[in-house]
């Protein structure tokens, strides 16, 4: 194990306020025996790990600019591991961009021989958007870019619920949003691959 480094952070698709935030080491995406903690009402959390290779993910919540409950939103950031070894102190973001960063990476991995695309380039954000660190809902009257990747980021929260919900409802399948996403990633790479 290395040194104990502090992981702080935003939930993000507006602030999510009362989501469980983990330290995901399993990957069965659920916080039993992880190191956890909740977001506050800003959507803040604060987590300490001398753990390497791992990623960060959030559960539920209500969203602070509607009051909605997110119940089975699964949201991950996977580079986080990465961005805190550099040892820069930044707050780092779990949002829907991120959890679709994931999704992306373990679509491209399955295939032998993938053209090389990025988040940024599937949904067709600016380039120098860095969405694991960005706050792009601070950042929402600073441009185009920042606005641009909060309709994305609430299209995907939309899209995801909503079939997760319907998916629930239509069947009896208890399901969470992690599958939702990661099927609309992969359909979306599949389709970036061919063109």
């Amino acid at each position: 194990m290395s040194q104990p480094k502090s992981i702080n952070g935003l939930v993000v698709d507006g602030y999510i306020r009362n989501a469980y935030v983990w330290i995901e080491t399993t990957n069965d995406f659920s916080n039993i025996g992880e190191t956890k903690t909740s977001s506050n009402i800003q959507g803040r959390f604060s987590l300490t790990t001398s753990l390497t290779d791992y990623r960060v993910q959030s559960s539920g919540g209500i969203d602070l600019d509607t009051n909605n409950s997110l119940e089975g939103l699964i949201l991950i950031n996977h580079k986080i591991d990465e961005l805190a070894s550099s040892n820069i102190a930044q707050n780092f973001i779990i949002s829907p961009l991120t959890t679709a960063d994931f999704f992306l990476s373990e679509s491209l991995n399955k295939l032998s021989n993938p053209i090389t695309i990025t988040i940024n380039d599937l949904l067709g954000l600016d380039q120098n958007l860095n969405v694991n660190t960005v706050d792009h809902v601070a950042s929402l009257n600073n441009g185009f870019m920042y606005a641009e990747a909060y309709e994305r980021a609430n299209q995907l929260t939309s899209i995801a619920l909503s079939l997760t919900r319907l998916v629930n409802n239509l069947t009896t399948l208890n399901i969470n949003s992690s599958e939702i996403f990661q099927i609309i990633l992969q359909e979306i790479d599949s389709q970036a691959q061919i063109e």
